[in-house]
């Protein structure tokens, strides 16, 4: 696509934001998205995050983090690692759930894989944790997993909160590493069942 019309479909596209015409503005963006890719330019990254932003103001979350993971797929490729550290962790604060986001880009390929700084770069960025002193405030019990091949540094962030936390029930589960024990293997489920058993009166 000539850049002549590239320019005319980002104009169409703020006229529509303009507007609060949001799915109008998603086809504009998109439109250039596609003709970026087919031309292999980087210049247009940032395209991806507005995408996921007119997603959110649309009410649709999911279609925003995908389009986030997108963004952080393309900005590893580019090795513009500080910015897919940035973008996953946006993703996380609409699907909270989606803990793999950190280690795994869209499709299942592992984001560290392809841009193997990503991780080493976040790992660092958690040196030296050091815990606030009001989780000693907390008078619930609590529940800390780990897994067995969790990385070193998880484990000695681990160990600090089970030093502060006065009810804590520090777990590792089996065969586990960080990013997989969200998924319910029978050790998790254990794990969790034995703690809801002895924490809660059930019937």
């Amino acid at each position: 696509m000539e850049a002549k019309a590239i320019a005319k479909l980002k104009d169409q596209a703020r006229i529509f934001e303009q507007r609060e015409d949001w799915d109008e503005a998603i086809s504009a963006y998109q439109q250039v998205l596609r003709a970026a890719d087919e031309d292999q330019q980087v210049g247009e990254l940032p395209l991806y995050n507005r995408v996921g932003d007119l997603y959110l103001r649309a009410g649709r979350p999911n279609d925003a983090v995908r389009y986030y993971e997108q963004a952080a797929d393309r900005y590893g490729e580019a090795g513009l690692y500080n910015n897919a550290i940035a973008l996953c962790n946006k993703a996380l604060r609409y699907a909270p759930h989606r803990l793999d986001l950190l280690m795994r880009s869209r499709g299942g390929k592992s984001l560290t894989t392809r841009a193997p700084h990503v991780l080493a770069q976040f790992l660092r960025a958690g040196e030296g944790f050091a815990p606030t002193p009001r989780l000693r405030e907390i008078r619930c019990p609590v529940l800390l997993l780990t897994g067995e091949k969790t990385s070193a540094l998880f484990k000695d962030v681990a160990a600090a909160l089970a030093r502060e936390i006065p009810q804590l029930a520090a777990v590792t589960v089996p065969g586990q590493d960080h990013a997989n024990i969200i998924h319910p293997t029978p050790p998790l489920l254990d794990a969790l069942q034995a703690f809801f058993a002895a924490h809660l009166d059930v019937a």
